[in-house]
């Protein structure tokens, strides 16, 4: 399964899939998200306005919380752009990639059967084909 199958319109959240940047630094990121993953097929999305809590509130609960902008966090090389540019300059350089890497690590989660707490805005096109085509798989029952 491809995140296109998952997601078919999420080429205009991410220009690439991730086989396109996969590095041994990138699979690094993402099986750190499986070590203490449960076997639990399920989905649930936080949504809200940026700044509105939702990673604070995930961070409290939930140890499959997935967060583009925790994957960002662990990038080293977006550590070192902190360092050297700020943090507006190291978001934009690093943003697409956490992207890239966040919507792997979902394809994975599901194809794995892993519980999912998703940290996103969740209003895009490809979201809305996400929740059809999780409902579809019996991941999920609803999707409001």
């Amino acid at each position: 399964m491809k995140i296109y199958d998952l997601m078919p319109s999420v080429t205009e959240l991410i220009p690439c899939d991730y086989e396109h940047i996969r590095t041994p630094e990138y699979e690094y990121v993402v099986a750190d998200f499986f070590k203490c993953a449960k076997k639990e097929k399920s989905f649930e999305q936080i949504s809200g306005a940026p700044g509105a809590g939702k990673t604070t509130f995930c961070k409290k609960f939930d140890e499959n919380f997935l967060s583009f902008d925790e994957i960002m966090e662990n990038l080293p090389q977006y550590k070192n752009d902190v360092k050297e540019y700020g943090n507006v300059q190291a978001f934009k350089n690093h943003e697409m990639t956490a992207r890239i890497i966040g919507y792997e690590i979902l394809r994975r989660a599901v194809e794995g059967g892993y519980k999912i707490v998703l940290d996103n805005s969740g209003v895009s096109q490809a979201h809305l084909e996400l929740c059809k085509k999780l409902k579809s798989l019996h991941v999920i029952s609803n999707c409001v």
